[in-house]
């Protein structure tokens, strides 16, 4: 069994979930491509699934 360990700035992700004022979620995520932020707003989960890459 082994792990898999890298982290967010490795990947380049860099994300932050706010709180509208209708109570959903965004979040803010730069592109790889033009080093710009958008804005995604986030439904309701359909599936959370916990892995472990072995």
């Amino acid at each position: 069994m082994s792990y898999i360990m890298i982290s967010d700035k490795k990947l380049r992700l860099n994300s932050f979930i706010t709180r509208n004022e209708d109570d959903s979620k965004s979040i803010s995520v730069k592109t790889s491509e033009t080093e710009e932020n958008i804005m995604l707003q986030l439904n309701q989960t359909l599936c959370l699934q916990h892995i472990i890459v072995c």
